[in-house]
C-alpha cells in the first residue's frame, strides 16, 4: 500500500522537528581529568621546566576548524601571531566540552585559584623529576555529570590545552573523544601521551621532556625569539631612518 502525500509531509515534518530538538539538548556525562602523575603521566609545565600557577585555566573541548588550528599553531611558531593574537585566534575556533564544573576537583584542592566554574590547575602532588623530589603543581578531578552539547558531536575529538605566560600548550589523544551517548564516561589521562608521539597529531604544540626515571614533562611552546635575519633587518631599517633625520 502506497502512503498518501500528506502522511509522508507529516513524518518529514516530525523528522524535522526532532532533529532541531535534539541538536539544542544538552547530554550529561562523568569526565574525568588526571594531570598529576598518576598512573606513570607526564604533568604539564612551562618552557623552562618550572610550575605552572594554580589556578591557571586548563582548557578542554574541540577546535571547530583543523585547518584555522594548524594555521594558528604555525603563525605562533613563525612569529608571524603573538601570543595574545594566538589566544584570541584558539578561543575563537574552540567549543568548551561542559558548563557544569561546580563540583571540579576534590577534597584535596589548595590555592587560592581554585575556581568552581573551570577547569584549572587546582591542586599540588608530591612527584619525583629527573632525580628532584618536591610539591609540583597540577590539576586532577571529576564531575559526576558534565554537560555538554550535542552541537559539538558525538566521537569527536577532545583537545586540551593550556597558556601561561606568554607559552601555549595543545594535546590531545587519540582516545580522547566525546561520548558516544550521555551514559559514556570519559576521561582524559596524561598517561595516554609519551615522547613517542612528540611531533605527531598528539603533541600540537609544545614539547615532550622524557627523563630515565621519575615524572615525565609535557611543556609549553614559548614565543620564538626573534632571528638574526629578523635583528639584522630591524638594524637596518634604523640606519636608514637615522640617515634621513639626518638630511632633514
Amino acid at each position: 500500500m502506497k502512503k498518501s502525500k500528506s502522511s509522508l509531509l507529516i513524518k518529514h515534518v516530525v523528522t524535522a522537528i526532532c532533529a532541531v530538538l535534539l541538536g539544542n539538548i544538552g547530554y550529561s556525562a562523568n569526565l574525568a581529568v588526571v594531570g598529576n602523575g598518576a598512573s606513570s603521566g607526564p604533568i604539564i609545565v612551562s618552557s623552562a621546566g618550572t610550575d605552572i600557577a594554580l589556578g591557571t585555566r586548563v582548557r578542554i573541548g574541540k577546535f571547530t576548524d583543523t585547518t584555522i588550528l594548524n594555521n594558528s599553531i604555525s603563525a605562533f611558531r613563525d612569529g608571524t601571531s603573538d601570543y595574545n593574537s594566538t589566544l584570541l585566534a584558539l578561543a575563537n575556533n574552540f567549543v568548551d566540552l561542559g558548563t557544569n564544573v561546580a563540583n571540579y576537583g576534590n577534597a584535596n584542592q589548595t590555592g587560592t585559584g581554585v575556581s568552581a566554574t573551570q577547569f584549572v590547575y587546582n591542586t599540588t602532588a608530591n612527584l619525583t623529576v629527573n632525580g628532584t623530589t618536591a610539591a609540583r603543581n597540577v590539576f586532577n578531578g571529576s564531575i559526576a555529570n558534565v554537560n555538554w552539547s550535542s552541537s559539538i558531536g558525538f566521537s569527536t575529538p577532545v583537545y586540551l590545552w593550556v597558556a601561561y605566560n606568554n607559552e601555549i600548550g595543545i594535546y590531545r589523544d587519540s582516545g580522547w573523544t566525546t561520548p558516544v551517548s550521555d551514559l559514556t564516561a570519559l576521561t582524559l589521562n596524561l598517561n595516554t601521551i609519551s615522547n613517542a608521539q612528540t611531533g605527531n597529531t598528539e603533541i600540537l604544540l609544545g614539547s615532550y621532556q622524557d627523563y630515565a626515571s621519575g615524572t615525565d614533562l609535557l611543556k609549553l611552546e614559548a614565543v620564538p625569539e626573534p632571528s638574526t635575519g629578523a635583528l639584522m633587518m630591524v638594524g637596518a631599517f634604523g640606519l636608514v631612518a637615522m640617515r634621513r633625520l639626518r638630511k632633514v
